[in-house]
């Protein structure tokens, strides 16, 4: 079984050291979900920003005409945000899983006129930080979903026919671990810089503008049950660099382990360096 648990993460160590290879990420369409789906998606709007301490009453500003019903925008003024998306998606595998590949395929609306400056836009899924977040179109600025790209970001590669692909293997990894209780969300945000500025409206679900792709790999056995004798090796690589998703098995464990010589059974603390028992003693010679 340990064997197994090495060769499980130095695989997995390797499969993302290297990445996704651009045939894999290619292959994945927009309308296509393989190993999990999408549960909801909304959009805010800076224009729908009310003051903080709500002493001044303005009408919701309803969705402007460059953005079509149930479509996903995600725009920037001067390098600031000032339209963003959010979408949810739930993952076919259980807990404790390894994330082995996880690709976000999104089409640009061909709608006229929705579209600036998207040849040259940057847009990067950044995971969502709040447990749970109400879905809107063109909702209150304030009612936003918190996110953090600071700690995971993926950046969007657009292909020349428009459909934009999001590698969201490493939040995946993050999701998945038995600690996790927030939501498997991101938001899609500008990521220019000043005096940028564009829109990129994505089709919606109704519209197939969402393509996903996500293989796992079921999760490992603890090992063999309690009162064996065995100790389950740490993971590999002592938790440097490994992630969350792998940390799981590193800590406390290294610590149970016996400093008998690799393959000596265990040594029981009692009896060693104890001397032999009379009964054992060799006998003298006569």
């Amino acid at each position: 079984m340990s064997v197994v648990r090495i060769v499980t993460a130095l695989v997995t160590a390797l499969f993302l050291a290297c990445g996704i290879p651009a045939s894999a990420a290619a292959q994945v369409q927009p309308g296509s979900h393989s190993g999990g789906s999408v549960l909801k998606t909304g959009w805010w709007w800076l224009a729908n920003e009310t003051p903080l301490d709500d002493t001044t009453l303005s009408p919701p500003q309803t969705s402007p005409p460059n953005v079509p019903k149930g479509s996903l925008p995600v725009s920037a003024a001067n390098g600031e945000p000032e339209k963003l998306s959010a979408i949810e998606f739930k993952i076919a595998a259980k807990k404790g899983s390894t994330a082995e590949l996880f690709v976000l395929a999104l089409r640009e609306s061909q709608e006229p006129g929705v579209n600036a400056n998207q040849e040259t836009a940057k847009v990067a899924a950044c995971p969502v930080t709040d447990v749970f977040w109400a879905d809107g179109q063109a909702a209150k600025w304030k009612a936003r979903p918190s996110y953090d790209c600071d700690s995971a970001m993926a950046l969007g590669e657009r292909s020349k026919d428009g459909v934009w692909r999001f590698d969201l293997t490493s939040m995946a990894g993050l999701w998945l671990s038995p600690t996790s209780t927030g939501s498997a969300s991101v938001v899609l945000v500008e990521q220019g810089e000043a005096p940028e500025s564009f829109q990129v409206v994505y089709d919606g679900q109704k519209a197939k503008g969402i393509g996903l792709k996500i293989v796992t790999s079921p999760p490992v056995p603890a090992g063999v049950g309690p009162g064996s004798g065995s100790a389950t090796p740490p993971s590999v690589g002592g938790g440097a660099g490994g992630g969350s998703s792998l940390g799981s098995t590193s800590g406390s464990s290294a610590g149970s382990l016996s400093s008998a010589p690799a393959g000596a059974p265990p040594m029981d603390a009692t009896v060693a360096g104890a001397p032999l028992p009379a009964e054992a003693a060799p006998a003298a010679d006569t």
